[in-house]
């Protein structure tokens, strides 16, 4: 079914009705009949078929012993047959005539009453072969789109019915912002002039979007080499593209990580007394987590086993935090340094978090408090579409390089 899907130019099985009953059997073969019909050469070996089956095939090769007995159509077989002496009743499925008439002969008698075809004369001269370059593979718009089409929607399914992961994945979430919320309860709508308050808030707001990072990166890494040894044997017989099959998991990818996004949100919001804007609150935990699933891709694509991907995850993403300004001022860091910031996705996010929780809803007593936070931190309200770009650009940028990495090691896997 897999091979079907890139409408090959020629197909060959090797009794694709063996073990099937007599309706199976007439199903399969009017499916082939079917790719025939779209342009496709359709070649079988096939055992006792029954009279309606054997009716769909277009030409008939009989072989015996690597002799051909008759090459040809249905209905010439039964001709074949008849003019030497061997008449097909009418109520008779011609296939299991000829197999009836050819066990009862030996291939001498067969000679002799020339049940066979004469073979094709030797060329007086043997050709040379000729070698071409293998023709490009088609690509275009209507084949990108079919091929994601079809991967998106076993993506899909495949996602529905392994609900485990669901279930994991969405319960741990729900459980742990749970147990953040009540551990942070009201920390949002504490006096922020009394530096304890301020430390609370801040902290459940670094701590909430910590947690978005994290949560994202390790279900999409995992996901990868699970899923490599068929995307490896689907590849190499040019089911798809490495393309369609990267952007196709695109969707469902981005439809989970809002879920998720929404459900920690819907939790702790409420539960700490946020004061930003619900939505920009959504949209930047929703970044952060795409962001941080596209850069966790290039881990999954880069390693073959669940085993890597668990022991190289912490030491990629734990930096991130001493670039994000909370653990430390950026500008104390070596300035040697400083350019790993650009490609940590949670220090933008913090940025923006920053301008939607510590900018209008402060109030005057706790204005300095907001203002040396974002000083400290070199966040600017002028430059928060910057930070927005950047996260764009850090999602872009990550998914082209995991898309390269994967094409590389699907070629250097064997």
């Amino acid at each position: 079914g897999v091979d079907l899907i890139p409408t090959p130019e020629m197909i060959f099985l090797d009794e694709p009705t063996s073990g099937l009953d007599s309706f199976s059997a007439a199903t399969v073969v009017e499916l082939l009949k079917k790719v025939a019909n779209a342009g496709a050469t359709v070649g079988c070996t096939i055992h006792q078929p029954s009279s309606e089956v054997f009716r769909l095939f277009d030409v008939v090769i009989l072989l015996r012993k690597g002799r051909v007995v008759f090459d040809g159509s249905v209905d010439g077989l039964v001709e074949f047959f008849g003019a030497r002496g061997y008449p097909c009743p009418e109520t008779y499925n011609p296939a299991d005539h000829v197999f009836h008439v050819m066990a009862q002969l030996t291939e001498e008698e067969q000679e002799k009453q020339d049940l066979y075809l004469a073979p094709p004369p030797k060329p007086d001269v043997v050709p040379k072969p000729v070698h071409t370059a293998d023709p490009p593979r088609p690509f275009g718009v209507s084949r990108f789109l079919l091929e994601s089409y079809w991967i998106g929607l076993r993506d899909l399914q495949y996602n529905m019915r392994n609900t485990e992961a669901l279930i994991s994945r969405f319960g741990a979430a729900i459980f742990l912002n749970i147990v953040y919320g009540v551990v942070f309860l009201g920390a949002g709508d504490q006096n922020d002039a009394e530096e304890d308050n301020f430390i609370n808030h801040l902290g459940a707001i670094v701590f909430c979007t910590i947690s978005i990072m994290f949560d994202s990166a390790l279900p999409v890494a995992l996901e990868v080499p699970n899923q490599r040894p068929v995307f490896l044997r689907e590849y190499a017989v040019g089911t798809y593209s490495a393309t369609s099959y990267f952007w196709a998991r695109l969707p469902l990818e981005l439809t989970l990580a809002f879920a998720q996004s929404l459900i920690t949100l819907i939790i702790v919001y409420w539960l700490i007394e946020f004061r930003g804007n619900f939505a920009f609150y959504l949209l930047s935990w929703w970044a952060l987590n795409v962001a941080a699933a596209s850069f966790a891709l290039i881990l999954g694509c880069s390693v073959e086993d669940v085993k890597a991907v668990t022991e190289f995850l912490p030491p990629i993403f734990v930096p991130q935090m001493l670039f994000a300004g909370f653990f430390i001022r950026i500008e104390d860091i070596p300035i040697y340094l400083r350019w790993a910031q650009w490609l940590c996705s949670l220090k933008y996010t913090l940025n923006l978090v920053y301008l939607i929780e510590f900018t209008d809803e402060c109030t005057d007593d706790e204005r300095e408090a907001c203002i040396d936070l974002r000083e400290v931190n070199d966040v600017e309200r002028d430059l928060v579409w910057l930070y927005v770009l950047v996260l764009v650009l850090l999602i872009v940028v990550f998914r082209i390089a995991a898309l390269q990495v994967l094409v590389w090691r699907s070629k250097t896997v064997y």
